[in-house]
């Protein structure tokens, strides 16, 4: 099993770039679309604002994220 590693720019930057290039990212960096090595993540937080109505009818925030593939490739994620 390989692990995902969750970051975000400066910490991909600084610690993740060039090490772990066997593991999947998740770039967690609204204002940042791009990892700085132009690698391509596999998974982008893109908001910490989404809203979702809970089941006691409260709305909740929410993060946001994006898969970078395709429908057939989550079902074997």
């Amino acid at each position: 099993m390989t692990p995902i590693i969750y970051t975000t720019y400066h910490v991909y930057k600084k610690y993740v770039s060039g090490y772990y290039d066997h593991c999947d990212i998740w770039f967690s960096d609204p204002d940042m679309r791009q990892l700085p090595d132009g690698k391509s993540w596999t998974f982008c937080q893109y908001s910490f604002e989404g809203q979702l109505k809970g089941a006691d009818g409260k709305i909740m925030k929410i993060d946001l994220n994006v898969y970078r593939g395709s429908r057939f490739s989550w079902l074997f994620y």
